[in-house]
């Protein structure tokens, strides 16, 4: 069966691909630096607010409304160490809240205390995990971690996702022949589009942050018919109201870090390295702070129809 390699240089949007043969043993190809641009608009943010009919979503700009997302109950995680990274740095990893996101206090429900990545980096490998019967939308409790994967979109009436916002659940057939993976696919959203995520550290009191300064980016298995922009949600990024240190008042919150990848037909393992990440301009300008991580997304185009799958999601 035929294998590929995929490497995108910079912003330079340069692709080469390579094939190659492989046994039937289905091993996933590999993508070592992403920095292709997507067009126009498909811009990351946190659970979109007309989920939740909390905020009026922005024609030029997604609005975060991620304090209110699924209706599930809770988080979990597993993992292996073997992909460790060197360390990074943030100065948020105290837990004060005091990163370039800003000096803060983290919200009440959050704690005084930011968990710390250590020894653990598998995130979610989405399968059965010991006692259950089906997996769900929550992540393994490794490391502290505590969270749910969730779909999200901007509420266009000619829209349609599955999974709907708050009815996340993992969808069969995931990477290297495994059971499961997180899914969603969609069409018909016309103002800034659709994805999923998953938050970190999120017992559904409200968003708090995580510290994976421990490590140098992330890692994870993607296939789908789509260029999708990956992007991670840091304190400094998301809205006072939702546990963040951006000031709404000081412009637009939510212009989160991230990086464009156009994902195969095929599965394809992406590493994803914190300095790869940049805005994209519209929002406020911050400091990329990996000690202040909240959620990771992949979001869909406006106006395109969308079919993205991720499993083996990792840090490294």
């Amino acid at each position: 069966m035929e294998s590929w390699t995929i490497r995108a240089l910079g912003g330079l949007g340069v692709v080469v691909l390579s094939a190659g043969c492989i046994s039937t043993g289905e091993r996933p190809q590999t993508a070592d630096s992403l920095g292709d641009s997507t067009t126009g608009e498909d811009s990351s943010l946190s659970l979109g607010s007309l989920v939740t009919g909390l905020e009026e979503a922005s024609t030029t700009a997604p609005m975060d409304g991620s304090a209110a997302t699924d209706t599930d109950t809770g988080p979990d995680d597993d993992t292996d160490d073997s992909a460790d990274a060197t360390t990074g740095s943030a100065d948020g990893s105290s837990g004060d809240g005091t990163s370039t996101g800003g000096t803060i206090d983290l919200p009440e429900y959050c704690g005084d205390t930011i968990p710390m990545a250590g020894d653990e980096p598998l995130i979610d490998d989405l399968e059965v995990e010991p006692g259950q019967m089906l997996p769900d939308d929550e992540i393994p409790p490794n490391d502290d971690r505590v969270g749910f994967w969730f779909t999200y979109n901007d509420g266009s009436a000619t829209g349609m996702q599955t999974p709907l916002p708050g009815s996340f659940q993992p969808s069969a057939g995931g990477a290297a022949k495994t059971a499961y993976a997180a899914g969603t696919s969609g069409s018909g959203f016309t103002q800034w589009g659709a994805g999923m995520g998953v938050k970190l550290n999120n017992d559904f009191s409200g968003d708090c942050p995580y510290d994976a300064s421990t490590y140098d980016g992330i890692t994870f298995q993607a296939y789908g018919n789509v260029t999708v922009r990956l992007s991670i949600t840091t304190r400094a990024t998301h809205p006072l109201v939702d546990g963040g240190t951006c000031d709404p008042e000081r412009g637009q919150c939510s212009d989160n870090f991230g990086v464009s990848i156009t994902l195969q037909p095929q599965w394809v393992v992406y590493e994803i390295a914190w300095a790869e990440l940049m805005q994209q301009g519209w929002g406020q300008p911050a400091d990329f702070d990996p000690g202040q991580i909240i959620e990771i997304q992949w979001q869909a185009p406006v106006a395109t129809p969308f079919d993205m799958h991720v499993d083996e999601l990792s840090f490294w």
